[in-house]
């Protein structure tokens, strides 16, 4: 591939050659044992210096994926290494990711990662330690990044030809994996219906101002009562401290099945079940995306969305292993659609 081909910006040049000349390795244009062309070929090819190519090759040998022999030439290696993946964790997060308190969205997410032996060397790093010395790795993911973490992601790739992956967002320019919020409504939906097998009442909470994340969660809720025919009711709350009190309102002769925004409606959820003498899985229902009631209060018998940050992490392992194997060009090509809201 000619320099034209590689990502723009203004960084360290043999990164962006680095990458590419692994991405034509991996993808089978020089097989197992070929030599590679003289360096003065790939330095013209690249539009840049002997020495900046030299840099280049000089770190592709220490990591593996080509060998040298004195006057005869830089070979590819007999089997490509496992590719380095850096699994970035966001600043929220701190950075004792050995011993995690409780249910961890971004270690959860980070799961997938470990099921591929032999095709992803995976190594979980903190936001700050990963940004002070991003090269070396043939991919990193940003596990539920903030709008500062993309922006430096998208620099990132560009200055150095790296591939970018956002778990969860959806950051311009980069690969990335969302949960289809629609489809985890839709099956909530579904189970809540066929355990019931009587008539019941969706119900959506939220709270004034809500984030993005939010907004997609009740896109995905009133389009996936629309696709069963369902009447439904959206409640808007002051506080999540409101959430039993709003519900109580409802008066609605059949069962509720809440789907919460958050879990932090949950504690008020779980006061209105004890005052009314509900039956939590009989005529009462409740999941919170977040947390989904992890001290039992509602007696919730499903988990469609604490698996989501697991599914995730699957779903994007074994769509970058392809992709770094040059099986598939894109995403599309890997998983099906309601899994996958864009790539570049």
């Amino acid at each position: 591939m000619k320099d034209g081909g590689l990502p723009h910006g203004e960084g360290k040049k043999f990164l962006r050659i680095r990458a590419d000349l692994v991405a034509r390795i991996r993808s089978g244009e020089w097989g197992a044992g070929a030599l590679l062309p003289t360096r003065e070929a790939l330095a013209k090819e690249y539009g840049t210096t002997k020495a900046t190519l030299e840099k280049a090759v000089s770190r592709l040998i220490a990591e593996g994926y080509l060998g040298a022999i004195r006057k005869k030439g830089t070979f590819v290696g007999e089997q490509n290494p496992p590719a380095s993946v850096a699994l970035v964790a966001p600043p929220s997060a701190g950075s004792n990711l050995e011993a995690p308190q409780g249910d961890s969205v971004f270690l959860s997410a980070s799961e997938g990662f470990w099921k591929n032996p032999g095709r992803l060397k995976p190594r979980l790093l903190p936001w700050p330690v990963f940004m002070a010395d991003p090269t070396g790795w043939e991919a990193a993911v940003f596990l539920y990044p903030e709008e500062v973490e993309l922006k430096a992601a998208r620099a990132l790739h560009q200055d150095s030809g790296l591939r970018i992956f956002a778990i969860n967002r959806m950051p311009g320019g980069i690969d990335y994996v969302s949960y289809d919020h629609r489809r985890a409504c839709q099956e909530a939906l579904l189970r809540y219906g066929k355990i019931l097998a009587r008539p019941f009442l969706p119900v959506f909470l939220e709270v004034k101002k809500p984030s993005l994340p939010v907004v997609y969660r009740r896109e995905g809720f009133l389009a996936a009562c629309a696709s069963l025919g369902l009447y439904y009711r959206v409640l808007t709350l002051d506080s999540w401290d409101h959430a039993g009190q709003a519900l109580e309102a409802v008066g609605a002769p059949h069962p509720l099945a809440v789907i919460s925004a958050s879990g932090h409606a949950s504690p008020s959820v779980a006061s209105l079940v004890r005052r009314r003498g509900l039956t939590p899985g009989s005529d009462f229902w409740y999941t919170g995306f977040d947390d989904e009631d992890p001290a039992g209060r509602l007696g919730i018998a499903f988990s469609t969305f604490r698996q989501v940050p697991v599914i995730l992490g699957e779903l994007a392992a074994a769509m970058l292993a392809d992709l770094i194997d040059g099986k598939i060009k894109s995403a599309h090509e890997a998983l099906p659609v309601p899994f996958v809201e864009g790539v570049s």
